[in-house]
């Protein structure tokens, strides 16, 4: 018997079920903008009706910008491109760090003006609310990641494992609580004094980011690159958002406050299964698509063990909530294992056409993954619920 738990303690799937665990448990913490957005951002939906529009589409470009971010960084890592440290970094991390703001700024431009024309609100009013939600969140998610990826690296921790799937959690819990904090400026104070607020509030650190960065041609090429998987990606998101809106009467309550979970549990796993996948394409230890499968069968099994205990929990927490184990709360469960096979291959897909198309697959696989995650998981629990 001892021999036989050694073997399964030595084995590449129960490592991969630890490693994987050890990431994803912290998607737990998904509960929490679950509980804020449904106490907290659902009352203000009497007075703007496009706030549930909005909301998952922010959490999906956010989540997509995070990935190129974090994406590049753990493979910097690796390469040597990029310091583990916040002194003296290299031009690299730098630009792309400048890129990933003009991006965030950018995405809340674009977000704005469809979600108004979607919802037949007021378009300058979403936008500035799109805009500042995402300006003042990627100052505190971006910080609270690097803290996370030097951490995670000097202490021999793979990034591929640890970043993503950590932060994706954390940076829910911080745009719910920007988009938050905007709503409630606009509600009591306007739109221009709400937007005055808010820049004085992150005019420090933009100072600080002109002073420390030296923009050059670099730049300009990881800004290129990157701007056409976000465009898509808004589309994405732009469909999830507009679907969770037009869908939300056949939510009942306990599915909003384990949405923002399911949806970072699924990103996370295509994540973990793309980073892999990239990390290994660049470094050449990979030969074709089936052989990657066939060689890390076991790897993936473990992977796919690990996200099934999560949402072994997910159907639980539910249940608790109202009072008894619903069939419907099952239905999370089935959530969970349709959608994170659907996401793991495209995840597997999109990293191996890029690197053959002779793309960053940084720049693609983390992006798509996690905003086709959030449209797929968010259209399958909406076909569940309704059954």
């Amino acid at each position: 018997m001892q021999g036989l738990i050694n073997l399964i303690a030595e084995s590449e799937a129960y490592n991969a079920y630890k490693n994987a665990m050890f990431s994803l448990i912290f998607d737990l913490g998904g509960i929490i903008p679950g509980i804020l957005l449904y106490k907290l951002i659902i009352p203000f939906e009497r007075s703007y009706r496009w706030i549930i529009y909005l909301y998952p589409a922010m959490l999906s470009v956010r989540g997509v910008i995070n990935g190129i971010f974090t994406g590049r960084l753990s493979t910097g890592l690796h390469l040597g491109i990029v310091k583990a440290n916040f002194k003296n970094n290299t031009e690299y991390f730098w630009n792309l760090y400048f890129s990933m703001m003009i991006l965030c700024a950018f995405g809340g431009c674009f977000l704005g003006p469809l979600i108004s024309l979607a919802t037949g609100s007021d378009a300058v009013e979403v936008s500035a609310v799109a805009i500042s939600s995402m300006v003042l969140s990627f100052f505190m998610v971006s910080g609270v990641t690097l803290v996370v990826a030097f951490t995670a690296f000097k202490k021999g921790y793979d990034p591929d494992y640890l970043v993503y799937p950590i932060m994706s959690t954390i940076a829910d819990i911080l745009v719910t609580l920007s988009y938050f904090l905007v709503i409630w400026l606009i509600f009591n104070n306007g739109v221009i004094l709400s937007m005055f607020i808010i820049f004085i509030l992150i005019l420090p650190w933009i100072i600080y980011i002109i002073k420390t960065n030296v923009i050059s041609m670099e730049f300009i090429e990881i800004l290129s690159k990157i701007t056409l998987s976000v465009i898509v990606t808004l589309f994405i998101a732009f469909l999830t958002g507009t679907t969770l809106g037009i869908s939300k009467e056949s939510f009942p309550p306990y599915v909003y406050i384990v949405y923002p979970a399911t949806i970072d549990t699924i990103g996370d796993v295509g994540s973990i299964v793309g980073s892999l996948a990239t990390t290994r394409l660049a470094l050449g230890k990979v030969r074709g698509f089936c052989d990657y499968i066939t060689e890390n069968f076991n790897e993936l099994v473990g992977i796919k063990l690990a996200l099934l205990t999560m949402f072994a929990g997910y159907t639980l927490l539910p249940s608790v909530t109202i009072g008894k184990l619903s069939f419907k709360c099952f239905l999370i469960l089935i959530t969970g294992v349709v959608s994170s096979i659907l996401i793991a291959l495209i995840s597997l897909f999109v990293a191996f056409l890029a690197y053959r198309v002779k793309l960053d697959p940084d720049d693609f696989v983390n992006p798509l993954v996690s905003t086709f995650s959030d449209l797929i998981t968010t259209v399958i629990m909406i076909i569940f619920v309704r059954i």
